[in-house]
């Protein structure tokens, strides 16, 4: 009986020595913590390794990642060509490998959320290795956009510049100002910059070149870059006008449009032989004449005018959008038919419409 409890006991006594003999004999550390700035041996007698590291602030940091003294080991104990693949960054989505005897060393940013470095292999049993990992600077806000941009002097062009936090793109996250140095030259449109990311520029008519700095704030930090705008002349040597349909009142049954003289000279509109198309039905189409009883209007160059079509006879359709305006139109000593649909101006030109706008 007594030879059946001592021999149990003997067998864990063996056990407890054998397994405390192991674990001096090969160190196993599954997980290790480091300072920035000092060097530490990492030793696995197994597969895999966790490296998390001490004083990353908040803010994200770029660091110097170097990894010395890399050796791989089989199940026999005996050193082999193995790749260890380093894997950090938010949920361990960046990876680089190092193979045994060789060094790695590179830079790279780290946060809060990204201060653990996973060593693993899938061919060796054991691995070890020096790692070292030094602040080299915090995190700089950047932003990067056109080097140039080049648009009509009527234009409209949708500009995207891409803002980085180290080399995380914090566009969508960051706040924007843009100023052009012509206010005259170009309209900025950023009211929805922080949402999409973007913002307009509308030219004003006029052509020339400007500056356009964009501002981006970001975790405390600012940065600026600029580009040159360049606004082509949209102004032909023949007559060019801009021109809007943009309303029919049935109570006054009056056409209301906009037209603006972008030639060199003056232009006359003339109020006799002026008519309203529908495009789609005769029944609705009407004669017009100039409000006020006015037989013309001059427009100078450079000038933006409202003019009103008053319906001869009964009101028609009242959809505006369905119809389009001919009148007559003098430009340096020469009458052309015009028509306007819309916000698009057109010549009766060589028996056919070219489009002015």
């Amino acid at each position: 009986m007594k030879k059946r409890v001592l021999f149990p006991i003997g067998m864990l006594i063996f056990l407890f020595f054998t397994l405390f003999y192991n674990r001096e004999s090969v160190t196993a550390v599954e997980s290790y913590t480091t300072n920035l700035g000092e060097t530490i041996s990492v030793i696995s007698d197994g597969s895999r390794g966790y490296v998390d590291i001490e004083g990353i602030k908040s803010k994200k940091i770029k660091v110097r990642i170097e990894i010395t003294n890399v050796c791989a080991y089989n199940y026999d104990g005996n050193r082999i060509d193995a790749a260890i693949q380093v894997c950090y960054g938010v949920d361990l989505d960046k990876q680089r490998h190092v193979k045994s005897g060789e060094v790695l060393t590179f830079t790279d940013y780290l946060d809060e959320d990204a201060d653990t470095l996973k060593f693993y292999t899938d061919v060796a049993n054991r691995f070890s290795l020096d790692l070292k990992i030094t602040k080299i600077c915090d995190a700089e806000l950047t932003i990067s956009c056109h080097k140039s941009v080049t648009m009509k002097d009527t234009g409209l062009k949708a500009v995207y510049p891409t803002v980085y936090y180290g080399d995380e793109d914090v566009t969508d996250y960051a706040d924007y100002k843009v100023k052009a140095s012509k206010k005259n030259l170009v309209d900025i449109d950023a009211s929805d910059i922080s949402i999409d990311g973007y913002f307009y520029l509308s030219g004003n008519k006029k052509a020339g070149k400007c500056k356009i700095t964009v501002t981006a704030k970001y975790m405390g930090q600012s940065c600026s870059t600029s580009f040159v705008l360049k606004l082509k002349s949209t102004l032909k040597k023949n007559l060019y006008v801009l021109g809007d349909l943009y309303s029919y009142n049935t109570r006054n049954n009056t056409f209301k449009m906009y037209l603006t003289n972008r030639s060199k000279k003056q232009i006359k509109i003339y109020s006799k032989g002026a008519v309203a198309l529908d495009d789609d039905y005769y029944s609705f189409d009407r004669n017009v004449k100039l409000s006020k009883n006015r037989k013309t209007i001059k427009i100078k160059s450079g000038q933006c005018k409202a003019i009103s079509w008053k319906v001869i006879g009964r009101t028609t359709w009242y959809d505006v959008e369905d119809f389009e305006i001919h009148f007559k139109c003098k430009y340096k000593g020469k009458v052309s038919w015009l028509s306007v649909q819309g916000e698009t101006v057109y010549i009766w030109k060589k028996n056919k419409w070219k489009k002015l706008s």
